[in-house]
């Protein structure tokens, strides 16, 4: 058996398997269907000395089938299941593992695949396309989003075993400038109403004026802001709820992610533009979204804050620290798809 990347008469790239037996007989099949081959990989033929009893093929399959649903990729999966099988399977896994990872370096992560989505959920996917799987993509940005999908379903199910019969309640931290009353947090408290949370919101007094780059400014707003939320909220008794939801903007997403850390709450959270100082505090449950020009939060630190979190990031192209563009018809479509994304999240489980 062949591996082989050939140009056709189009000069097109193509990835051809061949059962052949030398690669004599690959160049002359190329040669007689007017491709030219750049490079030649033989692979062994895996079952070839090793069987798999039946019973290890439905065990194996059955635990590929768990995984792949979950969003995991499949070398991970792999991985996975090499630890968990026995010598004879063991050694069948890791060829198969060797051989994707080889094609996968073969093909590269710019290698165009095919997926199919529902309200941004990607529900299917392939190598070619077809009625269902018609947008196509690069597998580096597909697996990407598969593993993004993954965790958000992940925080989604954070408070599954909450009491369902108990009340709701959704506390809303504002950001300094950014209000309850703007976009982001205003539709955020009406979907969340519309599924029954009881709305407390927290507002802050005076706080230090032009804090952006300044660290010691920073550190005293949060200090003042922090105190005023627990004088706020002194009152609530968290025992009494079956699900808490928290809501939160800019530095609202330090406070109300330190206030959860210090209490003890499960809750779950929803991270409209948070700084780098959120990542400090524990964040399971939450996800978040973040402009990619957003003077407040670089980019790059706040991917990777998020990814060592496992927090599932929602990254909006060009926009501000408000989600927001400079052209009005963007920034409602930008609103639109960030509130599909909230709900999914408040409603599920």
């Amino acid at each position: 058996m062949f591996k082989c990347i050939a140009y056709d008469e189009n000069n097109k790239r193509k990835v051809v398997k061949l059962d052949l037996h030398s690669e004599e007989e690959v160049f002359h099949y190329a040669s007689k269907n007017n491709l030219k081959i750049v490079d030649v990989k033989k692979r062994r033929k895996l079952f070839c000395r090793k069987k798999l009893k039946d019973k290890d093929l439905k065990v194996f399959s059955k635990q590929m089938c768990i995984l792949l649903k979950s969003g995991c990729e499949i070398s991970k999966i792999l991985k996975i299941l090499i630890e968990e099988s026995n010598n004879k399977l063991k050694g069948i896994l890791k060829q198969i593992l060797s051989d994707i990872e080889k094609d996968m370096e073969l093909m590269g992560a710019s290698h165009i695949v095919y997926s199919a989505e529902e309200n941004g959920v990607i529900t299917d996917y392939d190598y070619l396309p077809s009625d269902l799987c018609m947008t196509s993509t690069t597998l580096k940005d597909l697996q990407a989003k598969l593993h993004e999908q993954m965790l958000y379903d992940k925080a989604s199910a954070y408070t599954a075993g909450a009491d369902k019969n108990a009340p709701k309640l959704a506390v809303i931290f504002p950001g300094i400038g950014y209000t309850a009353d703007k976009p982001l947090l205003y539709y955020t408290t009406r979907l969340a109403k519309k599924h029954g949370y009881q709305i407390q919101t927290v507002s802050y007094g005076a706080l230090p004026e032009n804090i952006k780059g300044d660290s010691a400014k920073m550190k005293q707003a949060f200090e003042l802001a922090y105190e005023q939320t627990e004088q706020l909220l002194h009152d609530i008794d968290w025992s009494s709820y079956g699900s808490i939801l928290f809501i939160s903007k800019s530095i609202g997403t330090a406070i109300s992610s330190a206030y959860a850390f210090r209490h003890n709450l499960k809750v779950k959270s929803i991270l409209f533009t948070p700084l780098a100082e959120t990542f400090s505090f524990p964040l399971q449950g939450s996800i978040a979204f973040h402009g990619t020009a957003d003077p407040w939060a670089e980019t790059d630190s706040v991917q990777a804050l998020a990814a060592q979190k496992e927090v599932p990031l929602f990254l909006t192209k060009n926009a501000n620290h408000s989600l927001e563009t400079s052209d009005v018809q963007t920034d409602l479509s930008i609103l639109k798809t960030t509130m599909d994304r909230v709900e999914r999240f408040i409603i599920n489980p």
